[in-house]
């Protein structure tokens, strides 16, 4: 009596902790590594140079005596123009004077025929005349069979003139074989570019110490960008409320900085890096953690675009809405203030669906391992694609 007594407490045992376990949500957690850049690491940083202090007068004199330079510029040898246009875009100080350029460029335009008359038959200029050729190849798409063929003509030619030029110039030319200049971050480019430049017996000086000056000064203002970028992570406090997610702050400014780089952008870059450290953890949640019932009512959340939306969310979701939230409203506010542009509207349009839609095409028995295919996650990529456009202010 006293075993079939205690067989049925097991039972009735199992069964109660089969029925517990049946209802809380099987959960994967991918352990993401830690970051290596903490906040206090960052803050940590310092640098010598900033625009507000001599540096500053000094960059304005060079910029001043670069624009002489340029005005300077003999148009009896157009190779000398095209030189120095390049020059001055790959050593990254370009949008100090695109006024400047324009004219330069509209004054190549009238002479080229000219130029490609008289000069075909000179090596060096038939070289520079190649090379820009293969990286503008690259921009095209598929079925544009001119392209193609222009990059197959560039690549095989330059293949063959690059044991025939100086070792300086052979280094770049073999490096845009390898990776395209377009397909380069501008400013590492540029900090590429300056270790080539100065090795150039026909250097400019003023070019050079501008571009090494303007550099320097950047690193400073991109440094203050993630300082205040790193309070602002340390103030989410992700690392605590949402310990499944990946920090990946550091490599979300540098998407930002590839995107846009220029000074007078610091809006846009800490937008975007701010909206891509979010969508990171949101992403972590889909993939590794929500289960599909917590995803669907997180999704329809998203779609209602409404900080009230987020009451019947559990914790960790309701963190994930709130930073996704304002991190859009954030682009929403710039753009109203700066662009006098509302473009609420379009965000609710982008994240609004119908419920219907939602992960119909998982099937049940899939559910639990499918988390990663839930269409709605998309969301959360379109709206950054298509916000990017209102980031530059």
């Amino acid at each position: 009596m006293l075993s079939d007594w205690s067989n049925s407490v097991l039972n009735l045992k199992l069964t109660e902790f089969s029925q517990t376990t049946r209802n809380v949500p099987q959960r994967r957690n991918a352990a993401p590594l830690p970051s290596i850049w903490d906040p206090q690491f960052i803050m940590s940083f310092t640098a010598p140079y900033a625009y507000e202090d001599e540096h500053a007068t000094r960059l304005e004199v060079l910029k001043e005596d670069a624009k002489s330079l340029i005005a300077a510029t003999s148009m009896e040898d157009p190779r000398d123009l095209l030189k120095l246009i390049d020059t001055i875009q790959r050593l990254g100080v370009a949008y100090h004077f695109e006024k400047e350029i324009k004219g330069l460029f509209i004054l190549f335009m009238l002479i080229f025929p000219l130029i490609f008359t008289i000069q075909l038959c000179n090596f060096d200029f038939y070289v520079r005349m190649v090379f820009p050729s293969a990286q503008a190849a690259h921009l095209g798409i598929p079925g544009e069979n001119v392209l193609e063929e222009a990059k197959s003509f560039s690549r095989n030619h330059l293949n063959l003139l690059t044991g025939k030029l100086e070792s300086n110039i052979a280094e770049q030319v073999q490096q845009s074989l390898d990776v395209p200049l377009h397909w380069r971050m501008a400013r590492s480019e540029a900090r590429n570019f300056i270790e080539a430049y100065q090795r150039d017996k026909a250097k400019s000086s003023v070019l050079l110490e501008l571009a090494k000056l303007d550099y320097n000064v950047l690193q400073s203002i991109y440094l203050k960008e993630l300082k205040e970028l790193a309070e602002w992570w340390e103030d989410m406090n992700f690392k605590e409320k949402l310990p499944l997610s990946r920090d990946r702050l550091m490599e979300s400014y540098v998407v930002a900085v590839g995107s846009i780089s220029n000074p007078q952008f610091p809006k846009g870059r800490k937008n975007i890096a701010k909206f891509c450290a979010t969508a990171t953890c949101v992403d972590d949640v889909y993939d590794n953690y929500g289960s599909i019932d917590e995803l669907e009512k997180f999704t329809e959340a998203l779609g209602r675009w409404d900080i009230k939306a987020m009451e019947e969310l559990p914790e960790y979701l309701k963190v994930c809405y709130l930073a996704l939230y304002n991190s859009v409203d954030d682009v929403v506010q710039d753009a109203s203030e700066h662009l006098d542009l509302e473009v609420l509207p379009y965000v609710k349009d982008k994240v609004s669906g119908k419920p219907s839609d939602k992960g119909k095409d998982i099937a049940p028995e899939d559910q639990e391992y499918e988390c990663c295919k839930f269409p709605s996650k998309n969301k959360v990529y379109d709206l950054f694609y298509n916000s990017i456009m209102f980031l530059k202010m």
